[in-house]
């Protein structure tokens, strides 16, 4: 992993969307967390 980020990189890279919010929260209890590290994870 990188050691020094620049901020449009973090943002790309660990900030959620909109669209993604939503997708997010379709998902339930202890599942929705294990969900969104995964979703970033893929991306």
């Amino acid at each position: 992993m990188k050691r020094n980020w620049k901020l449009d990189e973090l943002i790309e890279h660990f900030t959620f969307l909109p669209n993604e919010m939503q997708q997010i929260g379709n998902k339930s209890g202890e599942t929705r967390i294990g969900f969104a590290v995964m979703f970033k994870f893929f991306q």
